[in-house]
């Protein structure tokens, strides 16, 4: 699958920052992709990202259609069913594509990293390949 992202700043520097993010999630130990774990992810993701998700009520995520809680997000990661495969930035976009590794997948937490990484105003495409 390929997500297309149009219409942010400066693709590369919204880019470097799902990297960022998606880095951090590959270095996690392989006994914290438990339900149940979700806490302690905090420590090994960037701040800012987790901060985007813990600084609501759940009241205020339910009123905001792209906001994830952030132990749901971890728990819908955990059971992904794709893998990162390649990026590339221009100056009007960036791509990621993912190899879907099974069915049904869920690709909502790796929009939500773009949501949180990218400038309001974006356009997120996908392509099936």
């Amino acid at each position: 699958m390929l997500l297309t992202v149009q219409g942010v700043q400066d693709p590369t520097r919204c880019l470097a920052s799902v990297v960022e993010v998606m880095q951090a999630v590959l270095s996690i130990p392989a006994l914290l992709w438990e339900e149940g774990k979700e806490s302690q992810w905090t420590a090994l993701l960037p701040e800012w990202f987790v901060t985007s998700m813990t600084r609501y009520t759940p009241q205020e995520i339910w009123a905001m259609p792209d906001q994830w809680h952030f132990e749901s997000w971890v728990a819908t990661l955990c059971a992904r069913e794709w893998k990162w495969w390649s990026s590339a930035s221009d100056p009007d976009w960036f791509q990621i594509n993912v190899c879907l590794i099974g069915m049904p997948y869920n690709i909502g937490p790796l929009f939500y990293i773009v949501h949180a990484c990218c400038d309001k105003g974006y356009t997120l495409t996908t392509e099936e390949q």
